[in-house]
């Protein structure tokens, strides 16, 4: 949930979610593929009206068990 800067609750609508720049999500729950081993930068844009919240993070997703890397 998101909260506007009036304090009202804000709807899922316009909440983008892009991993390392692409568009992978829009809504407060989506589903996104895996992006793979590596360090990733995960980014949450909310609108309301003119205005926009942003919001970024790095995650580290790591390498499955018994995956080794191709030769």
């Amino acid at each position: 949930a998101a909260s506007s800067y009036g304090g009202e609750r804000t709807e899922a609508g316009p909440a983008r979610w892009f991993i390392d720049d692409n568009p992978v999500g829009n809504g407060f729950d989506p589903w996104v593929d895996n992006p793979g081993p590596g360090r990733h930068r995960v980014r949450l844009e909310v609108s309301e009206g003119e205005l926009t919240g942003v919001t970024s993070s790095e995650i580290a997703v790591a390498k499955p068990t018994g995956e080794t890397d191709p030769a």
